[in-house]
This record gives structure tokens, C-alpha cells and sequence, in this order.
């Protein structure tokens, strides 16, 4: 029994990984003009270039705090990763995720006003604030609960622990480049 579960362990670590390399290598031409476009506007609406960005600009301060000139200039590099740079990774991933559609409607209850609410208190959970709460008042409340029962809905929370693995592994992997090549250069 042991040996079938450490069998079964392997073949979901194989396949995880295979989903994952599947997301990260979608090329740029297999993601239409309008899709890619539908997936920079979710992108923007929830404000996944905020967060990255302080969320790199955290973990590579917490490893310079020691040192304030390497700290400032952490802060100096994160300040350089802009959305151009972000995209490359950040469309193919969501668009493997979410159809046009589905981008769009997602986008469009970002948009409301309590999409935009449940943004802020998720932007500020990311920058550190524990006691962030979504504050909403009852037809508020019926708005979110009939998004998360549309199509886009019950894909948006299907698909959302997914992604935010692939982030915080793509994450990793930018904050280790960056500390590598700016923290302790060769």
C-alpha cells in the first residue's frame, strides 16, 4: 500500500508539472489578437500588475534588509518591471486558464463596483494587511454571489488556485533571478 502511494504521489507530481510547462509554454501565436486582449484588460482590471510587483518588491527587500543601498536599489529594479515585461509571462498563463469569454465576463464584474471592492481588499491582503475585510452591502453581496454562480464565475474560482500556484512559482523564480543578478553579483 505504501509503495502504490508514493506511485500515486509521483504521477500527480508529473502531472502538475505537465500542466504547469503546458501554461507557461502556450506560444504567443497560438492566443488570438482579441483573446490576448480580453486577457490584458482582466489583467488590469484586477490588478494583477500591482500585486506582482509589490509582492516581488517584498520578498527582495525582506532578503536586502540588512543592507539599505542594496534595499534602494531593489526598490529601484522592481520599479522596472513593467507590464511589458510582465505580459510575456502573464497572458499566456491566464489565457491557457480562461477563453476570451470567459476573460471577458470576469473583467466585466472587476469592473463593477463590487468587483472593485473585492480588488481592493484582495490588493490589500497582498501588500501584507491581515485584517483586510470586504465590506459590501446586501445587494452588493447578491451581485458577487450571482457572478460566482455564472459561467465565468464558477470558471474564475476553478481556475483561481491554479494560477495563483503558477505565480507564486513564476514569482519565485523572478525574485531568485533578480536577488542572483542584483543582491550578490558575480
Amino acid at each position: 500500500m505504501l509503495k502504490f502511494g508514493k506511485s500515486l504521489v509521483i504521477v500527480l507530481g508529473l502531472v502538475v508539472s505537465l500542466v504547469s510547462a503546458q501554461a507557461s509554454m502556450a506560444a504567443d501565436w497560438d492566443i488570438s489578437r482579441s483573446h490576448r486582449s480580453a486577457v490584458k484588460e482582466l489583467l488590469k482590471e484586477m490588478g494583477t500588475y500591482e500585486i506582482i510587483s509589490s509582492s516581488v518588491e517584498r520578498g527582495l527587500v525582506k532578503i536586502a534588509k540588512d543592507d539599505a543601498k542594496k534595499a534602494a536599489n531593489m526598490r529601484k529594479l522592481v520599479s522596472t518591471l513593467d507590464e511589458e515585461k510582465l505580459d510575456a509571462t502573464l497572458i499566456p498563463l491566464y489565457a491557457y486558464y480562461y477563453s476570451k469569454k470567459d476573460a471577458k465576463g470576469i473583467t466585466e464584474f472587476f469592473r463593477s463596483e463590487t468587483g472593485r471592492i473585492a480588488m481592493k481588499s484582495a490588493r490589500e491582503k497582498a501588500s501584507g494587511d491581515k485584517n483586510a475585510k470586504i465590506k459590501l452591502t446586501a445587494d452588493q453581496e447578491l451581485e458577487m454571489r450571482k457572478f460566482f454562480n455564472s459561467d465565468a464565475g464558477r470558471v474564475f474560482t476553478r481556475n483561481r488556485k491554479f494560477i495563483n500556484q503558477e505565480l507564486k512559482y513564476r514569482i519565485g523564480i523572478m525574485t531568485t533571478r533578480l536577488m542572483y543578478e542584483y543582491i550578490y553579483p558575480r
